[in-house]
């Protein structure tokens, strides 16, 4: 608690912004390890598993604040 109301006195709204920050970050765990077994049981090649693994891949959607919705990116190929 008293973290919470350090954070809060060195910055307005900082709890809120961090919360919903670790809630978005543990949806794309959730849905990385979702991704994750559904391509082992399906036999997926070794090389589409390896970049399902790491979490950071996948953040790809960028949040625009004038239409508050999230726009996922595409990939490159």
């Amino acid at each position: 608690m008293e973290g919470i109301f350090k954070k809060e006195q060195k910055q307005a709204g900082k709890h809120c912004t961090d919360t919903a920050r670790k809630a978005l970050q543990e949806g794309r765990m959730r849905l990385r390890n979702e991704q994750y077994k559904f391509a082992i049981s399906q036999d997926f090649p070794k090389r589409y598993i390896q970049i399902l693994k790491p979490i950071q891949a996948h953040s790809n959607e960028e949040y625009m604040e004038e239409k508050n919705v999230y726009i996922a990116k595409k990939l490159p190929f």
